[in-house]
């Protein structure tokens, strides 16, 4: 009888066993996944890649001239914004501060288009790559794998899902409560509007209110901030943005909606995601 219930109990504990180590990562990609996060990245649950969880903002866009100026002095005119996206009485000094400006370090880079955007990413990639590979004590499965990292544009439909998960509501909320949607209401709504419904405000300043602080609004249900709001974000399709911006109402600002450009503007910014791809140390010597 004992002999039997050990038995049993010997059969039952391999089964438990095996079904944690089912549930375990198996393979070097999930087992970074559980034990690391990209840069400023937000891993998107069912899927290998990461997204920034904030707009790429001015203190990012100042990293990669400088350095363009110092190790590609030719194409550093090339990097610049279009400061002029900002020319106007009503926006004051914000053509010549905006992105340079200490107090707009971490507002979203704007005045840049679809290429300089993409050129972007691709410094990126190549900068996060090199700083894993310079790491002096990697962890996890990074002692036994070099990294590569991608940086890119989402696709329109990608942007979508990550906006969307979830939810089902259009702004990307999981059941927004009435404060939440007053916030994104308030952040939504174009300056003029802003500056006609608040007659002290309008009264004692001079210039239209603009965008945003990159963590300002509310995140969505995976924690990525303003995917609604502030700027809209340039996808891979050409001339497409999502999202809306402090120049578009809620309304026109909803997860399906688009916002067309030709152009560089005030109220067009991005945001990238990130893939990667884990090799073997051994494999590369």
């Amino acid at each position: 009888m004992k002999k039997q219930l050990f038995s049993t109990l010997s059969l039952l504990f391999c089964s438990i066993c095996v079904a944690f180590a089912q549930q375990d990562p198996k393979t070097p990609e999930q087992l970074f996944i559980q034990k690391h996060t990209l840069p400023n990245g937000v891993w998107v649950p069912n899927t290998q890649f990461s997204i920034e969880k904030r707009e790429t903002a001015n203190i990012d866009w100042i990293e990669y001239v400088n350095e363009i100026k110092k190790t590609q002095p030719n194409n550093y005119e090339y990097t610049l914004p279009d400061t002029t996206v900002w020319k106007g009485e009503e926006y004051g000094s914000y053509e010549k501060n905006y992105c340079n400006y200490a107090g707009f370090r971490f507002f979203p880079v704007v005045g840049v288009s679809k290429q300089q955007a993409e050129d972007f990413c691709r410094w990126r990639s190549k900068k996060v790559t090199e700083n894993y590979a310079i790491q002096k004590n990697p962890k996890g499965i990074l002692k036994t794998h070099d990294i590569t990292v991608t940086y890119r544009l989402p696709t329109e439909k990608e942007w979508e899902s990550i906006a969307q998960f979830g939810t089902t509501d259009q702004n990307g909320l999981q059941k927004p409560t009435r404060k939440q949607m007053r916030r994104l209401n308030m952040g939504n709504s174009p300056s003029d509007y802003r500056y006609r419904t608040n007659t002290k405000r309008a009264k004692n300043s001079k210039f239209l209110h603009i965008t945003e602080y990159v963590y300002a609004y509310i995140p969505n249900t995976i924690g990525v901030h303003n995917m609604i709001g502030n700027v809209a974000e340039m996808v891979q399709e050409d001339g497409i943005a999502k999202g809306g911006s402090w120049t578009h109402t809620l309304a026109e600002s909803t997860i399906s909606a688009q916002q067309l450009y030709t152009k560089p503007t005030n109220w067009l910014g991005f945001r990238c995601i990130a893939e990667f791809k884990l090799t073997p140390k051994n494999a590369t010597k």
